[in-house]
């Protein structure tokens, strides 16, 4: 939702008094109360530095200011992710191959268009831990993804995500390189607490991949930056027992050790007891993967790309 200077100012405005705020409240030592009555009149503007500044005053984050001004609705991608979400937690199979479905009737393919097939064909990938279906994702467009993140010199938390759905489909040496400029690139983003989750949960994902490579000094480097990322707080449950099953996988995958695979059974029955179904079906397919994988000698045992 594109808004004039003058609209602007008059939604801050009534955004402002409906938080019950004065123009003093929310005036600092960018923006004078004055600066803000003219703003907010359509007389001037005000910059995007002070602009920030004075949304913090509100109390609202930057991404609830803007969904605010969007109506209170989600942007077109935002609401295309939710879908797809939705879709995926409800077990929906045929909702996902309708929306594949539609994007590959599209006409006039854009960036977006085949980046949204990806995001499709990924989640329809993750069903196959519970619908015992066999699901891939094309490699050609994974691919076309990685190229695309290799072109942004600066990754919020949108490219991470982008960048997490393709991990399992491309080649190892992208994923290391990748996965090294993303946490160069996103760095000054890291301390938001969305983000943060997101780059905890696509270096999860990196580092099971490295572990399968088989070089022990590429998995311990990813190990030890989830260590440094990881917070000890309990707002990362989900994230520190992924990480300790993924220990526990390193562990028998590089010592043979008996041990790690007892780990993993004793967290899955553990998730079980808890009620997270989802969870532990996860880690039981994986496992699964990983034990038949070692037992033939074949390939990395999460390809399952065209």
């Amino acid at each position: 939702m594109k808004l004039s200077n003058e609209e602007l100012g008059t939604f801050f405005r009534e955004i402002r008094k409906a938080r019950k705020l004065t123009l003093k409240d929310i005036s600092n030592e960018n923006v004078t109360a004055a600066q803000l009555s003219k703003f907010e009149r359509g007389i001037s503007n005000l910059t995007f530095d002070r602009l920030f500044s004075v949304i913090d005053s509100l109390n609202m984050s930057i991404e609830e200011f803007a969904y605010a001004m969007n109506g209170y609705e989600l942007n077109n991608f935002q609401s295309f992710i939710m879908e797809i979400e939705n879709a995926y937690d409800r077990k929906d199979e045929f909702h996902l191959l309708k929306m594949k479905e539609q994007l590959f009737l599209t006409e006039n393919v854009t960036t977006n268009d085949r980046i949204k097939r990806v995001l499709v064909e990924s989640h329809l990938w993750k069903l196959n831990w519970f619908l015992k279906t066999d699901y891939k994702v094309n490699r050609q467009d994974a691919k076309y993804v990685a190229d695309y993140l290799m072109s942004i010199d600066e990754w919020t938390n949108y490219e991470v995500y982008l960048f997490n759905e393709i991990i399992y489909f491309i080649s190892i040496d992208t994923v290391n390189v990748l996965a090294r400029e993303m946490i160069f690139r996103n760095s000054f983003y890291q301390d938001i607490l969305e983000n943060k989750k997101t780059v905890l949960i696509c270096l999860l994902n990196i580092y099971n991949v490295m572990i399968h490579t088989g070089n022990k000094d590429i998995s311990r480097f990813f190990r030890n930056k989830i260590k440094e990322v990881l917070p000890s707080n309990s707002n990362y449950l989900y994230e520190k027992i992924s990480f300790d099953c993924s220990k526990a996988v390193e562990d028998y995958v590089f010592n043979d050790s008996q041990d790690g695979l007892m780990k993993i059974k004793k967290i899955i029955g553990n998730l079980e007891e808890l009620g997270l179904h989802e969870f532990s079906s996860q880690l039981e397919y994986d496992l699964k993967n990983i034990i038949n994988h070692y037992s033939k000698g074949g390939g990395n045992p999460y390809d399952n790309s065209d």
